[in-house]
């Protein structure tokens, strides 16, 4: 089908569950010859499926915590939602778990975490259950069990999990949600944070934290390729970018640069005396430490501090789809656009949102405290 590319992306946002419509634009780029020009730069490109690499970074799919292994929260392309937005209409609603990532989205299919134990996907356009499974985690009482936010890459769905005894790391089968393999740490004592725990995938390594220790493992295989021990609990999600893996050691109140493919130590820096830091992100060429207090930018190639810019928050409460910004205050969704600042919808929630919003084709979805249970609210765009 000879359309061209606009035309093939407004098939996306009108049918974002279609895996045809999905399937078309993948054509469309391989034909147009793209792929090179268009794709990820280097250090991402094996974030991704190779028959998306292209469409997924410049087309924005939101496939992990963040969006991408940078957590950057933005989706660089404006077409995918419609223009100009106007409003936003509730397609489906479903219950969520307490994952800092209310869902990720990956080729019109919605994956999300479920109470403490499970991770569901479901079809973006209509919210019909494709598969539930609980991962495997022996030990501890249910109550003690809690599972990460998922990250999508290479046809699998990568989460961790921990029962204040042992963690895990499973790959799932991204169609089927069969599990493909499983790594499970030596028993530890807890001290690691829940909230640290959605893994960063980055150059076919899947990087996960636990109890201070920091692991990476091979993508395909789920086998270990390094472990560095912190020696004391990680309070924010990691992060990475250009080869290179963030994560802050609350205890020592540093954050580290860590080599991607083995380990190493590529530099550390103080943080603020009082930082509690609770959100990574690369921005540029630089990582953003979120506190309660304030932000902080680091270099992300040699460590150096700048001046502090910001006021705290704790974690990031926006999402940018090219011109527009879309933010949670309390219980409103607030549309914005850019670059005015200008508000120009609104949106009373039902309850209280407990993480930021997130973007998909034609696609806002939020996590809204309801009754004291987390609920995943998608919305359509028009």
């Amino acid at each position: 089908m000879d359309r061209d590319l606009e035309a093939l992306k407004r098939a996306v946002v009108s049918e974002p569950g279609s895996a045809i419509a999905w399937a078309e634009l993948a054509q469309g780029y391989a034909r147009a010859g793209r792929g090179a020009e268009a794709g990820p730069p280097a250090d991402r490109a094996a974030d991704l499926d190779p028959a998306f690499e292209s469409l997924a970074d410049e087309w924005g799919e939101w496939r992990t915590l963040g969006r991408n292994s940078s957590r950057s929260y933005d989706v660089p392309n404006s077409l995918l939602l419609p223009e100009p937005v106007r409003s936003l209409r509730e397609r489906w609603r479903a219950p969520a778990g307490p994952a800092l990532c209310p869902v990720v989205i990956a080729a019109g299919v919605a994956y999300s975490t479920e109470g403490r134990e499970h991770l569901v996907a479901r079809d973006l356009e209509s919210g019909a259950l494709r598969w539930r499974v609980a991962p495997p985690l022996e030990g501890g009482r249910p109550e003690q069990r809690w599972i990460s936010s998922p990250s999508v890459a290479s046809g699998l769905v990568v989460l961790s999990g921990h029962d204040w005894r042992q963690s895990a790391v499973w790959a799932l089968d991204a169609e089927t949600g069969a599990l493909r393999w499983s790594w499970t740490s030596e028993p530890f004592e807890p001290i690691c944070d829940h909230a640290s725990a959605t893994p960063v995938v980055s150059r076919q390594r899947v990087v996960s934290v636990w109890s201070g220790r920091v692991v990476a493992l091979d993508l395909a295989t789920g086998a270990e390729r390094w472990v560095r021990d912190l020696e004391t609990s990680a309070t924010a999600p990691l992060a990475a970018w250009d080869g290179r893996v963030f994560v802050t050691a609350s205890g020592r109140r540093t954050l580290l640069a860590l080599d991607l493919t083995s380990g190493a130590e590529l530099w550390a820096s103080s943080t603020r005396a009082n930082d509690l830091v609770t959100g990574l992100q690369v921005l540029g060429s630089e990582v953003v430490c979120l506190d309660y207090e304030r932000s902080c930018y680091y270099s992300a190639l040699d460590g150096a501090r700048n001046e502090p810019i910001g006021l705290g928050e704790e974690y990031p409460q926006t999402a940018c789809a090219g011109d527009l910004e879309v933010i949670v205050e309390g219980e409103d969704l607030v549309l914005i656009e850019l670059p005015s600042d200008e508000e120009f919808y609104r949106l009373r929630l039902p309850g209280p949102a407990y993480a930021a919003p997130v973007i998909g084709p034609g696609t806002i979805a939020v996590g809204c405290t309801l009754s004291g249970e987390a609920t995943l609210l998608v919305f359509s765009v028009s």
